[in-house]
Order: structure tokens, then C-alpha cells, then sequence
């Protein structure tokens, strides 16, 4: 919920503060059980657990070979046609030869970091976590003066670890903030106490682009402060207007803090979640302030991240 904070203010907040779920009126979609195509968000899920699978295997520096990664992609591909998320078939033979392809490349990048990947998860595991840790407490201090105080614990699972870092599978789109999933993993270890120094964020993305990110370290206090500053401006703010990740991220590099354009692919306005219209809403008066406040300190320890495009380093 903290990662959808930051990437749709509105959208956090009507599901954490308001207890909306998706739209009432919503009719259920009929799907397929053989689906013609596959899904951004399918694809993106069965390439990071192939990737999860061969990392956790292998010996460092040795790429997998050709039938290690076949036998691997087969092996989670049958689970997802298994549930009928994937296409059949003829239908399905020009994606999996793709997704072979892709993998080969990223393995190669990622072989150095073989036999040594994990899942962190915080208060619960879901899927494919190595590793339980208890969830991340925290103190809030609420209302206007402050006075109210109230415990939360952060609960959640990171992305695949290596080395130390995060390895980010995008495969799903080219959104900017793919780089919070890697950030946000270095805050809550950070924070925990199971990281200290500088992180890697790996991301793998479907134009076949690998980006390799540093960010510099967080100490333990640092880092719990600014968890608890998210969570607290969560749910103890108002939060009806539009402050999606993408224009505050542009704002940050100097750029004009504006709304993106609609896109028929993804609502990069709103965002996914209940609510399904932006009427009445637009960018906040402060948007800048809000967007330094929350995101400054953790795109600021990207290298080189937020003087790209002519911004404040």
C-alpha cells in the first residue's frame, strides 16, 4: 500500500483510509478459459518466477544453460496454463519463444548473482518468500497537534534479492516507477535492520533494456522515519486529488509538474483501484512540496537519477 501511495495517492488512500473496493457497479468480466492472448501482468509474473527459479539454482558467474532454462520455463509455464491464464496452442508458442529469448539475455547479465537470490516477506509470506521476517512497527503520531499515537505494523514482501539489491522484472510496461519496487525494498530492509550500505536495483524491462540503478545507503534510523512519515501522511491525510508517479517524478528532474495524458493501456491519471473516475480531481496546489517530501529522499540516493533531465541532483 505504501508503494501505491506514492505512485497514486488517490487510489491508496480510498482503499486503506475509505475501505473502498473496487466500484460497486462494476460488472465482473467474463474471461476466456482459453485466452487468446497473454496479458502484460501475466507475462510479467511467469518471467519473474522463472527468473526466481533460476536464481535461487545454479552456481555464481555460470549461466544456465539451454535446457536448465527450457526445463525451468516449462516447468512454471504449466502451472500458469494450469489456471487458464495463459493461451494454448499455436497461440501460445510465439510468446513462450519470445520469453525464451529475453531470458537468455537477462540470464547472462544476471548470472553472477546465481545460487544466491531470495524473497524477503514482512509479518506474512505469500508465494515463493525464502525468507519470514516479523513485520516492520511503527509509531504514528495523529491529528493536527499530533497528539493522538497509534501502532502500525508494515507488512509485505520485497522483489528477488541479490547481491545486495533488488531485481526488478518490468515485463509487464515501460512505467517509470518500476524503480520504487527496488527502492522501497532498501527502505524496508533499511529499516528492519537486515540492510546497511549501498543498493542495486536491476530492472528487467520488456523492451529488453536491463537498467542498473545505485542507491546510497540508509541508516536504520533514517529509514523507519521516512516509512513512518508515508504511512502517517496515509492515513491521516486527506488525499482526493491527482498526484500520479509519473508527474511528480518529472517535476523532481525540473520539468513542469503536469498531468500525463490518458492512455487506453494504463490510467497513468488514477492509476489502478476503486476509484474509476477523475472527476473533481486534479494535481494538488503543493504538488511539488508533497512529491520532494515523499519521494526526494528516496530518488535523491539514485545516482545520477534526478539530474537526467536538467533537475536538482
Amino acid at each position: 500500500m505504501v508503494r501505491k501511495f506514492l505512485e497514486s495517492p488517490v487510489q491508496a488512500w480510498a482503499e486503506a483510509v475509505l475501505r473502498l473496493d473496487e466500484a460497486a457497479d462494476e460488472e465482473v468480466e467474463t474471461r476466456s478459459d482459453e485466452p487468446m492472448v497473454e496479458s502484460g501482468l501475466v507475462r510479467a509474473v511467469l518471467l519473474r518466477e522463472v527468473v526466481g527459479v533460476l536464481l535461487r539454482a545454479g552456481q555464481a558467474g555460470v549461466a544456465p544453460t539451454a535446457a536448465e532454462l527450457h526445463a525451468s520455463y516449462e516447468q512454471v509455464r504449466r502451472r500458469h496454463l494450469a489456471r487458464g491464464t495463459l493461451p494454448v496452442g499455436v497461440l501460445g508458442q510465439v510468446p513462450a519463444e519470445d520469453d525464451l529469448a529475453r531470458l537468455t539475455r537477462w540470464m547472462e547479465h544476471l548470472a553472477p548473482h546465481r545460487g544466491g537470490a531470495r524473497r524477503v516477506a514482512f509479518g506474512r509470506a505469500r508465494d515463493q518468500a525464502d525468507q519470514l521476517e516479523p513485520g516492520i512497527p511503527l509509531e504514528l503520531a495523529l491529528g493536527p497537534d499530533s497528539t493522538r499515537r497509534a501502532t502500525v505494523e508494515l507488512v509485505g514482501q520485497t522483489e528477488l534479492l541479490a547481491g545486495p539489491g533488488s531485481i526488478v522484472v518490468a515485463a509487464g510496461g515501460k512505467r517509470s516507477s518500476h524503480i520504487l519496487r527496488g527502492l522501497l525494498d532498501q527502505l524496508a530492509l533499511s529499516a528492519a535492520g537486515l540492510h546497511a550500505g549501498p543498493y542495486t536495483i536491476t530492472i528487467l524491462s520488456s523492451d529488453d533494456k536491463i537498467q542498473v540503478h545505485q542507491a546510497a545507503a540508509w541508516t536504520q534510523a533514517e529509514a523507519r522515519a521516512h516509512l513512518t512519515a508515508l504511512v502517517t501522511e496515509l492515513v491521516d491525510g486527506r488525499h482526493g486529488y491527482l498526484l500520479p508517479f509519473d508527474a511528480a517524478d518529472q517535476a523532481l528532474r525540473g520539468k513542469e509538474l503536469k498531468l500525463p495524458a490518458r492512455s487506453d493501456e494504463f490510467n497513468s491519471r488514477l492509476g489502478y483501484g476503486p476509484v474509476d473516475r477523475e472527476v473533481g480531481l486534479d494535481l494538488p496546489a503543493d504538488g511539488l512540496t508533497l512529491a520532494q517530501a515523499r519521494l526526494g529522499p528516496m530518488l535523491g540516493r539514485v545516482v545520477g537519477y534526478l539530474d537526467k533531465k536538467g533537475g536538482a541532483s
